[in-house]
């Protein structure tokens, strides 16, 4: 007697006429099976095969997915003895597939594949052994064996391979590619798709099962469907068999090897990650009002550590480091310097005269030190207010171009992005700061000149200093913030209108020893070409082009990018006119290949026109014919007479028999 499996929740089976409809009830876990489960999907599979009454099986899923495949958030164990480990294989992965992969492709029944959604692993395998596959658009397929260190599974070399094509059979199961709707319906995998979206899997059935009435219902003779089926898949039958256990145990030499439990492993340790993830992420509404959040929390203690950070800028209290700079003193501590600039950090060892904490420091000016210290506690630095464009010149201004797009992209080596200033050139993140109001607190009586109203100019010199010393002392951020806030105020304020005081500006960039970063440089060259037949037709600007010794460099910089630009656009250019080249070439062999069919057309329209007029002719010589009692019209005969190309034209009136010749139709 034909007993039904185990009635589980994560696999449902129901009976409507000819069909069984058995669904993967899994959507939480995107239609995972573990081997209980797959197994009870085989028992439902050889019950169906015993009812009479049925003759179509269609198998779907619940939800988004279709079936993820084997369910490994519980890593198999591979501990124990060898023969232990093999006995457990054979008892659990290979009978379990064995087990599934043979009521799939011995099923009797016309096996209908409803895929809702994507199709993964060892369930991919088995549905191609399917009768007929229809999908969901956001469908795919997935068979990523190679990548988990597995063989293939549910004789997916073979069926899937035969189903896919042998292009695409290698793309997904030597490649673990995956493959889209699009795909599966240009190879013949899937029979059609229907339009539904991905949490209509309810809607998607009721279509499907609409297409096997229609195509598979009671209009065809269901003994007939059977025994076709049975002859289609006999050869394929004794294949499956032989392949099937080679499979199986070539899977399990490399479970021996324990790379799958591996990959399984790390699956499962994610999996059970995010699970905890989202059980921790409760709303901020639902806490009471004085409990926050992890990233609140986080938030309010960076605040509270840049504040304590801050609070530490020129107070003497647990200072261990000073800067000498002219006049002024600036008192540091180690533990914050240090870590911001390797430069510091070495002059801070033994054996190093600064060692002792005392610094020295005759390069750079004071405002430009102090700028720098301030740096090295609050990540910025005060900008004088400085004069900004006037209405009327920033309605004439050019629209900001993107200086990433202009960077040269041979002779020079960019830094990664995130590292020093070439992050934010290559970003073309300009920051658009408002000069800032000086904290006075945070500042000594001497530093009222970085308070003082400045001109454009010697605000960009600022910034090119600031770079200088963040160069000087490797701080990478600092450098970064100073090729920001220059190209800032060059891009935002309209900088160019006063092109002589921008070569002064230039000599200053130059005007450090060759081993200065190339940031700020680089920048610069960027900047000028964007306005060079501006800068090239002002003689202020190029008098002091002359007259300075520094900005040989900047020129040569300047002149290669502007070469590297021509060449490309002389070979944009001679790209264009290659392309033009080859579509005249390809018009001209269209027009001459429509003209040669026209020219065709001409002369089978004039040797009709002649056929016709022969049918004609010999229409009116029957019309003549003098027998008694003739009245033929139209219905002739022709005979052929005589030897090749030497015969004549017999024509016999069907009316009267009689003949004439017509010798002029030869």
């Amino acid at each position: 007697m034909n007993q039904a499996p185990k009635r589980v929740d994560e696999v449902v089976c129901e009976i409507k006429g000819r069909v069984a409809i058995v669904r993967i009830n899994q959507p939480k876990k995107l239609g995972a099976l573990s081997q209980d489960l797959f197994f009870n999907l085989a028992q439902w599979l050889r019950y169906i095969d015993g009812l009479d009454d049925v003759f179509v099986t269609v198998l779907t899923g619940t939800g988004r997915f279709f079936s993820a495949g084997a369910d490994v958030t519980v890593a198999g164990r591979d501990e124990g003895p060898k023969d232990e480990q093999y006995k457990r294989l054979l008892q659990t992965f290979a009978a379990f597939n064995m087990n599934i992969t043979q009521a799939f492709y011995s099923h009797r029944k016309i096996l209908v594949a409803a895929l809702n959604g994507p199709v993964v692993g060892i369930a991919a395998a088995v549905v191609s052994l399917a009768d007929f596959i229809y999908a969901a658009p956001h469908a795919y397929l997935l068979c990523p064996f190679t990548s988990l260190g597995l063989v293939s599974e549910g004789l997916a070399c073979r069926a899937m391979a035969n189903r896919l094509g042998a292009a695409r059979g290698a793309e997904a199961l030597l490649m673990s590619k995956r493959i889209s709707c699009e795909e599966l319906v240009q190879c013949g995998y899937v029979n059609k798709v229907f339009d539904v979206k991905k949490e209509e899997s309810d809607k998607f059935l009721q279509l499907v099962l609409e297409e096997v009435d229609n195509r598979l219902g009671e209009h065809l003779v269901p003994d007939s469907l059977l025994r076709i089926k049975a002859l289609m898949k006999a050869p394929e039958k004794d294949i499956y068999d032989s392949l099937g256990v080679k499979e199986i145990f070539s899977g399990m030499e490399v479970f021996m090897k324990g790379v799958p439990q591996a990959e399984f492993r790390k699956i499962a340790i994610a999996s059970f990650s995010k699970q905890v993830r989202n059980q921790i992420a409760i709303q901020e509404s639902e806490l009471p009002g004085f409990i926050k959040s992890n990233a609140s929390m986080q938030s309010e203690h960076e605040k509270r550590f840049t504040e304590a950070m801050a609070s530490l800028h020129l107070n003497p209290e647990y200072s261990d480091m000073k800067i000498i700079c002219g006049t002024k003193e600036f008192l540091l501590h180690r533990a914050v310097v240090c870590p911001q600039s390797k430069v510091l950090a070495d002059q801070m060892k033994l054996g190093f005269k600064e060692s002792n904490g005392i610094i020295e420091h005759k390069e750079f000016d004071e405002d430009t030190v102090a700028r720098m210290v301030q740096y090295l506690y609050t990540q910025q630095y005060d900008v004088p207010a400085y004069p900004m464009a006037s209405a009327s010149t920033t309605t004439e201004r050019k629209e900001r171009p993107d200086v990433a797009s202009t960077l040269p992209t041979e002779g020079f080596e960019l830094e990664p992005l995130g590292s020093v200033e070439s992050g934010a050139l290559l970003e073309g993140s300009f920051t658009n700061h408002a000069p800032e109001e000086v904290n006075a607190t945070q500042l000594s009586s001497g530093d009222a000149s970085l308070q003082t109203p400045a001109s454009v100019h010697d605000v960009l010199m600022m910034h090119v200093r600031v770079h200088h010393i963040a160069n000087y002392y490797d701080i990478p951020m600092l450098k970064t913030k100073a090729v920001d806030e220059f190209c800032s105020i060059v891009w935002h304020h309209n900088y160019f209108w006063e092109r002589s005081g921008f070569a002064f500006v230039l000599d200053e960039i130059y005007r450090a020893n060759k081993n200065q970063d190339g940031g700020l440089r680089r920048a610069a060259v960027c900047l000028a070409k964007q306005h060079v037949e501006d800068l090239a037709s002002d003689e202020a600007f190029m008098d002091a082009i002359n007259d300075s010794e520094n900005l040989g460099e900047f020129c040569s910089a300047l002149l290669a990018d502007m070469t590297r630009e021509c060449r490309r656009t002389k070979e944009l250019g001679d790209n264009i006119n290659e392309l033009m080249r080859k579509e005249l070439a390809k018009v001209k062999s269209d027009f001459e290949r429509v003209q040669h069919i026209a020219d065709r057309e001409y002369g089978l329209r004039e040797r009709a026109e002649s056929d016709l007029k022969t049918v004609r002719e010999i229409f009116q010589k029957v019309r003549e014919c003098k027998t008694y009692n003739c009245r033929n019209s139209i219905n002739v005969a022709v005979e052929r007479r005589g030897k090749a190309g030497q015969g004549e034209y017999m024509v016999r009136c069907l009316g009267c028999h009689a003949k004439h010749t017509l010798s002029n139709y030869r």
